[in-house]
């Protein structure tokens, strides 16, 4: 980093991916990163432990059972103690507040294949009010919020999703973005569902909905598309 402002590594499946790889190629041209303001990430003591575990969602269970799998697998019960799941129902919230009780930690999930990410703050967000409760009973440290399906998992599109709908940020701690290529990685995928559930960016650190890449100075824009 000292002689380049940029360092882009690719694996040979990416490449098979033409417009994954077209957008990361892009981005490694239009940015510049300065080290020494990269969010500090803030991991807790090694022998954390998150408990109960729930996941909560409108979508199918069949939907995200992939990350309850995971959640239940041998390489995270060191910080697991159990994985609970709940449909919610707006017939039923009674049992969303009770299980939200039962748990420590909560991750809300939603697919795009319902269409669009509608979490909070647009119009017919579906997770206004579930989000908000889960983080006034588990505490915003002890909640995560779970896009799947997406065509693009990056920073770029992290941005824009948190831009519109601050209230993710505001009610949890990390928002994990995952495309159905990534699911097909098993280690890859373990290891960023891991990093989500123990890893915080400090609100001081990095500002996500109030960034603006103009307003950035390690940010260069070369070319105007």
């Amino acid at each position: 980093m000292q002689h380049a402002r940029n360092l882009l590594l690719v694996t040979g499946k990416e490449k098979q991916e033409g417009k994954y790889i077209l957008e990361k190629l892009r981005d490694a041209l239009l940015t510049t990163v300065c080290l020494e303001d990269e969010p500090k990430l803030h991991r807790p003591p090694a022998n954390v432990k998150l408990g109960t575990v729930g996941i909560f969602s409108r979508s199918a269970p069949s939907d995200y059972a992939w990350m309850e799998t995971l959640l239940r697998s041998s390489e995270l019960h060191d910080i697991i103690q159990d994985v609970r799941t709940l449909y919610i129902s707006n017939t039923a919230y009674v049992a969303f507040f009770d299980e939200v009780r039962h748990c420590k930690f909560g991750i809300l999930y939603h697919t795009k294949n319902r269409g669009r990410v509608n979490i909070t703050n647009v119009t017919d967000s579906l997770y206004d009010k579930e989000l908000q409760h889960m983080s006034t009973v588990l505490g915003r440290d002890n909640v995560i919020v779970v896009i799947d399906d997406l065509e693009d998992s990056g920073k770029r599109e992290k941005k824009r999703i948190l831009d519109t709908q601050p209230s993710i940020m505001q009610h949890a701690r990390n928002l994990l973005l995952v495309t159905g290529r990534e699911k097909q990685e098993g280690k890859y995928i373990l290891e960023k569902l891991r990093d989500a559930l123990l890893t915080t960016a400090a609100d001081n650190d990095i500002q996500e909905t109030g960034y603006s890449e103009k307003d950035d100075p390690c940010t260069v824009n070369l070319i105007e598309f």
